[in-house]
């Protein structure tokens, strides 16, 4: 199984997050960990909430 770690800063949309984060879920293979920053408290946890589903 490949590892990675993944950081974005920002994230622009709720939908490129929610798309983005559901490839990475079923891509088979593949495990690791995404690190959330953005300036803006409010979507930084939004998609904190998306990751974690």
């Amino acid at each position: 199984m490949n590892r990675i770690k993944l950081a974005y800063i920002g994230g622009g949309s709720k939908a490129w997050a929610h798309v983005f984060m559901n490839d990475l879920a079923q891509t088979e293979g593949l495990s690791g960990e995404i690190a959330l920053n953005d300036i803006h408290l409010a979507s930084a946890r939004r998609n904190q909430a998306i990751g974690n589903r």
